[in-house]
């Protein structure tokens, strides 16, 4: 580039041909608008009305090229016709342009997609800010030079599990683990369950071949897993125990009957009022999670329905009601109470750990007072004597 002010707008001399800066210049469909003065020398332009394989799409069936390459900056563009098309649509066409005096792979041009298209004149243009070095001009569908592969639900798997590789629609394909051909992995599709580098070669329908990037899947491995309680795996109705989970690094028990807490930690309070499987969910930190579960056998012997032997209703919030330990888990009950004289002083049906040790509004006094507790129907009877005693 050279700046020739008073020129003309074009002169050709024994120093070359000289386009002034800004002035529209066509040649047999080439059209070049340089930012500023373009000096050229030597320079042989032809035209091939031959087309460029791109994979999926072949460009139109017209490409220049320069006999040197040119540094240009400015507004560049060619006119085609509808013989040209070469299956192409008008609106999708894009400039690909190659700095390659003899380009003639795809891999040797680049696109330029920001391009001005008009679909009256037959023609498409885009314009250069920044100096490209300019050998080879065609137009084209934009193509995926290199097929993408995608991988569904991700790179990543367990042990045991699978994963999807996908590609684009081509002619054929061949699928490829750590570089070793796949035997019959030659679909657009590719289930996959071993770690390592996978690619695929597509061809398209106009014969080109392309091979995608690497793609990396890793397996890993599924926690060890192993749940324990600290009662064991019985347990009488009413009593509590304390599960505890190991072999992951995150844990998220699956809500169940009876669960007091912990149920993102590996360890969980559990008092459970009937036979429970509690499910854990453990995960390795990653991608990999296991389900284990653990099994408690609730059973009905009354062992921990133990009623107290006292009762101190003094307002101080200890032993203020006659407490029996349980009783929420045998809903069925009935319970008496009675004084020395064999005077019935409470009655209640589904006693609920509310009896402060009066009669009709009044303290009782203290005393010695026996009871009976029948549950379930008299299945279970428990008698014994519970003191009143003021503080």
């Amino acid at each position: 580039m050279v700046s020739l002010p008073g020129r003309a707008q074009l002169k050709a001399d024994e120093g070359g041909v000289c386009i002034k800066g800004g002035t529209d210049f066509s040649v047999d469909g080439l059209i070049l608008i340089p930012d500023n003065d373009l000096v050229v020398k030597s320079l042989i332009l032809s035209r091939d009305n031959i087309s460029t394989a791109w994979p999926q799409f072949s460009s139109v069936k017209r490409r220049y090229r320069l006999s040197v390459p040119v540094v240009f900056s400015g507004k560049i563009g060619m006119n085609f016709t509808d013989t040209e098309l070469n299956g192409n649509s008008p609106e999708a066409l894009a400039l690909a342009y190659s700095e390659i005096v003899s380009a003639g792979s795809f891999k040797d041009y680049s696109l330029y997609q920001a391009g001005v298209i008009n679909l009256e004149k037959r023609t498409i243009s885009g314009s250069f800010s920044e100096g490209i070095h300019l050998a080879g001009l065609t137009a084209v569908t934009p193509g995926i030079t290199i097929p993408p592969v995608n991988a569904s639900p991700g790179t990543s798997i367990c042990e045991g599990s699978s994963l999807t590789l996908s590609t684009v629609q081509a002619a054929s394909w061949q699928w490829y683990h750590n570089g070793t051909v796949i035997p019959g992995g030659n679909r657009q599709d590719l289930v996959v369950s071993e770690a390592g580098d996978y690619t695929v070669l597509a061809t398209f329908a106009n014969g080109v071949k392309s091979v995608s990037d690497q793609i990396n899947v890793s397996v890993e491995s599924i926690p060890e897993v192993s749940v324990s309680c600290d009662k064991g795996e019985k347990l009488s109705l009413g009593d509590k125990a304390i599960l505890t989970v190991s072999g992951g690094k995150s844990y998220t028990w699956v809500d169940e009957e009876g669960i007091l807490s912990g149920q993102t930690a590996s360890s969980i309070t559990v008092r459970p009022s009937k036979t429970t499987t509690y499910k854990v969910l453990v995960g390795n930190g990653s991608s990999c999670k296991v389900v284990k579960s653990f099994s408690v056998k609730v059973e009905e012997d009354y062992k921990t329905l133990i009623p107290n032997n006292f009762l101190t209703p003094n307002g101080d919030g200890a032993n203020d009601t006659w407490i029996i330990n349980n009783i929420d888990m045998y809903p069925n009950n009935e319970v008496e109470v009675f004084d020395r004289a064999g005077r019935v002083v409470y009655y209640q049906t589904g006693y609920k750990n509310n009896w402060d040790g009066s009669l009709n509004g009044k303290q009782l006094a203290e005393d010695t007072y026996y009871f009976v507790l029948i549950v379930n129907s008299g299945k279970k009877k428990i008698s014994g004597y519970i003191s009143i005693v003021k503080e």
